[in-house]
């Protein structure tokens, strides 16, 4: 369903428990950027990669991302 998908914004989620799965977007082969709200209270987006807020939790690594390393 998602299999072309490119890009990924995340709102805030006002009021709204969202939990993003593990594999919430392993379908998505050509995922390449994630960007969150900044008012987003539970994740947060660094060179287009999803953390936690905290950054103590790496989410999700987009497949599609060009990087030869992640540093």
């Amino acid at each position: 369903m998602f299999g072309t998908l490119y890009s990924l914004f995340i709102p805030p989620f006002n009021n709204v428990a969202a939990i993003i799965g593990k594999d919430a977007f392993s379908n998505c082969k050509k995922l390449q950027t994630i960007e969150i709200s900044p008012e987003n209270p539970k994740y947060l987006s660094v060179n287009n990669i999803l953390f936690s807020k905290n950054k103590e939790e790496l989410i999700l690594y987009p497949i599609g991302k060009n990087d030869k390393k992640y540093e």
